[in-house]
């Protein structure tokens, strides 16, 4: 089989509910991925804490090309999941909660590897 020179195109869509002492790990995990991402999808669900705030101060630093959209009620994890990947622009999602860090630098390229192939 050969590899297909173009990567796929992916987002990650990432709901967040009062997640201030742990969304910030979480994308610096996926900040540092080897693999190159289309967009990231934050979802703010409610978040009566500074949730949003840190995520926006981390995306004028970042290069990730972070989106953010708040909901001013709860809606629960699934709604938010569904509206991140309704928004998505890419083929592929990657669904991440806002608690969980991505251990290695090749976690989105492992995922993705079966997709490179041709079949």
């Amino acid at each position: 089989m050969e590899i297909r020179s173009k990567l796929q195109k992916v987002s990650i869509i990432m709901p967040m509910r009062n997640a201030a002492t742990t969304v910030v790990n979480a994308l610096r995990s996926v900040e540092k991925q080897n693999y190159p991402l289309n967009e990231v999808i934050v979802i703010d669900d409610g978040s009566t804490d500074n949730s949003n705030e840190l995520v926006s101060n981390f995306a004028r630093k970042s290069d990730l090309p972070i989106t953010i959209i708040t909901r001013e009620k709860n809606g629960g994890i699934g709604s938010s999941f569904n509206i991140g990947v309704k928004k998505a622009k890419s083929g592929f999602v990657i669904l991440m909660h806002s608690d969980c860090v991505l251990q290695t630098r090749e976690e989105v390229r492992k995922l993705m590897a079966p997709f490179e192939k041709d079949s």
